[in-house]
């Protein structure tokens, strides 16, 4: 049986300083320590220290972990013992499923972060698009309906296949549910085809604290009961090129506006395409500063999911002629690279 007294991986590292990407291997610890050694001139580079947010389950292939400041995305494992342990101790599954209107997403994005450890993948489909034979598959005749993607990795088990249908098939709403999808079959996001049309849109970044927390369920549940529509969504991993390429029009404009972008480094972040006028949707997610919020919005999504100025749960377009801008950057720019 593969020991997990020391799991190593490979990891990275953007230094934007530098404007070097750095290279790491990882040694995790039983007793949450870790430490980081420099690949490239093999010397240590962070001396082993205790650090508990970085747990086992979090640390696997394409992950990013935050360590001290420097969130690092995890390659591959450093050596055989760590692969064959991953192997041995976790499973991974992909998947699509069609549900009948906008409004079942939410409970589909919940059931799937309450029964599996992290997304992998989680994106919405043009359901035209598809790979003929898994669109056939997923509309059995019919052509309504919202398709998703989903990519989930589940930590200590090894029938993430078998949960995930079993899970998607429990879901309100399901027409059609297939385990085992290949990437390659999709099309392109059922977001991307709507800003073709120049339907309206604003964006929702749903911030990596939320992702983290297991909110994104509640969150969607909340942007629907309120009467707003979701025309379409994908989990993004931001690397920091593209994060302060998204940010910079808020620089000098937004509060804290370094640390958020730090932030928005951390972890996977869910965007999401409103159908809305940017007014409506900036007023529902409420003042950046959630003290004003849960005093002058007490039902905003930052008044109820935020934290703080950095994590206040979402980043929405601030200004009209920025809604179709901030949607294609996610939506066109990004898709295949995020």
């Amino acid at each position: 049986m593969p020991t997990d007294d020391i799991l190593a991986y490979n990891v990275q590292y953007f230094d934007e300083r530098a404007q070097l990407v750095r290279e790491y291997r990882l040694n995790s610890y039983k007793d949450c320590t870790l430490e980081l050694l420099d690949t490239k001139c093999n010397k240590m580079y962070l001396k082993r220290i205790y650090c508990p947010e970085v747990t086992r389950d979090r640390l696997y292939v394409g992950s990013v972990v935050n360590v001290f400041g420097r969130a690092l995305q995890v390659l591959a494992p450093a050596d055989l013992g760590t692969g064959l342990y991953a192997e041995a101790m976790t499973s991974s599954a992909t998947g699509c499923v069609r549900v009948g209107s906008p409004a079942d997403l939410p409970g589909v994005v919940g059931a799937l972060q309450a029964n599996f450890t992290s997304l992998r993948a989680l994106k919405t489909l043009a359901l035209d698009e598809l790979e003929p034979g898994l669109r056939d598959a997923l509309t059995r005749g019919s052509r309504g309906g919202v398709a998703v993607y989903v990519d989930v990795y589940t930590h200590g088990s090894t029938s993430a296949a078998a949960d995930l249908e079993r899970v998607l098939s429990a879901c309100a709403g399901v027409e059609a549910a297939l385990v085992g999808v290949d990437a390659s079959l999709l099309g392109r996001n059922g977001a991307t085809v709507e800003l073709e049309a120049g339907a309206p849109c604003t964006l929702c970044l749903v911030k990596p604290h939320v992702v983290e927390e297991r909110k994104l369920g509640d969150v969607l549940t909340a942007i629907v009961e309120s009467g707003f529509e979701v025309a379409g969504f994908q989990l993004v991993t931001l690397d920091a090129k593209m994060a302060h390429e998204f940010f910079a029009p808020y620089k000098g404009v937004m509060p804290r506006h370094e640390d958020i972008v730090a932030h928005c480094l951390e972890g996977a972040a869910l965007a999401v395409q409103i159908r809305s006028d940017v007014a409506s949707f900036r007023e529902f997610c409420g003042p950046a500063d959630i003290k004003l919020a849960q005093a002058l919005r007490p039902k905003s999504l930052r008044a109820t999911f935020g934290k703080s100025v950095v994590k206040n749960a979402v980043h929405c377009t601030d200004l009209d002629e920025d809604g179709f801008l901030e949607c294609n950057y996610y939506f066109n720019v990004l898709q295949g690279l995020a």
